[in-house]
């Protein structure tokens, strides 16, 4: 079994993402459609980084079936 190091799983709430986009609403209220819309478009590169852990670590469970060798 293969034990993968490319990346863990980038934690719901410890992101940053909504202390961001609040403090940019704050700064600059004109401008507050802008900031959901970037806020959203971070969430989605979150959910689509956990997305491939997940599936990477479903791959890495299967058993390694070896090739038949031809005769």
């Amino acid at each position: 079994m293969v034990v993968s190091t490319v990346a863990t799983k980038i934690d719901t709430y410890q992101n940053g993402i909504n202390a961001v986009e609040t403090n940019l609403k704050a700064l600059d209220p004109t401008h507050a459609a802008g900031y959901e819309k970037f806020a959203d478009t971070q969430r989605k590169l979150v959910a689509g980084h956990n997305e491939f852990i997940d599936r990477l670590a479903a791959l890495e469970a299967r058993p390694v079936v070896p090739f038949p060798a031809a005769s």
